[in-house]
């Protein structure tokens, strides 16, 4: 087996009134067609060795250009599925590729043939170690990703895209895969939020991120984990780099997250 090239990122997150109910989350972002290993085997096998009970994928695992070969992706979803269930929401490349219709609708098809279950702007439940989790993904409008400026959203445009959070004894998780919005992503209520994206900034200095893909210096969520009392928010450096290929003291990662349900 070859040698990774990625790390393996690890959170804990604790809520003491249930804290003998644990559940392990893999959370993957910005793949990008990445292949870590043939057929991205080292990241297969890394995947498996963490025996999750949920995998996420926070958008960007592709490329979205016209033309685009996602068969490596694809299988990559395929063994995921054999590990754990896979739920995964649109990033900008997602979305990009929503301009190719019968390129969206045929990665669309086959992510849906693999099982993978699929939450842009729509929620689904689950039950974990007895306990309801309900999953929702919020695909962000790419009018929301111009470069060299820093946008908004409101909480008007994130209830009008995913409703409002459901006020009910379940732990909600939000696939948001910009955590640019993140204030917005915390008055919506979720317990947990996995973000991308930002690939690390770049450049890191120590756990802050250098620079946004926007273009300006230094983003308010631009890696690591960020709490807000019992909530929480996790943003990758990701897997795979796209266009400025600029990683300095950031290596790519494989976020593993233990929750106390």
């Amino acid at each position: 087996m070859e040698k990774e090239d990625f790390i393996i990122k690890r959170y804990e997150i604790r809520h003491a009134s249930h804290a003998a109910r644990k559940i392990r989350i893999l959370h993957i972002a910005d793949l990008h067609g990445e292949n870590h290993g043939e057929k991205n085997a080292v990241l297969i096998q890394k995947a498996a060795g963490l025996h999750p009970d949920l995998i996420l994928c926070a958008g960007d695992m592709i490329v979205g250009r016209p033309g685009t070969n996602f068969d490596d992706v694809l299988y990559v979803y395929e063994k995921l599925m054999e590990i754990a269930p896979v739920y995964a929401a649109n990033g900008n490349h997602e979305s990009k590729i929503r301009r190719y219709r019968y390129t969206y609708r045929r990665y669309v098809s086959e992510l849906r043939k693999r099982r993978v279950i699929l939450v842009n702007n729509r929620t689904e439940s689950l039950v974990q170690k007895d306990r309801e989790i309900l999953i929702t993904g919020i695909e962000i409008p790419l009018s929301k990703y111009k470069k060299m400026r820093i946008p908004s959203l409101t909480d008007g445009e994130v209830e009008r895209m995913i409703g409002t959070c459901p006020k009910k004894n379940a732990y909600h998780i939000l696939l948001a895969h910009n955590p640019q919005f993140a204030d917005a992503y915390f008055r919506w209520g979720a317990d947990l939020i996995v973000s991308g994206h930002f690939h690390g900034g770049m450049v890191r200095m120590k756990d802050r991120a250098a620079m946004s893909p926007y273009g300006f210096p230094l983003p308010k969520y631009g890696y690591g984990r960020y709490e807000r009392g019992s909530q929480n928010l996790i943003v990758s450096a990701g897997l795979g780099d796209h266009a400025i290929p600029v990683r300095v003291n950031n290596p790519m990662e494989l976020v593993c997250i233990d929750v106390s349900l």
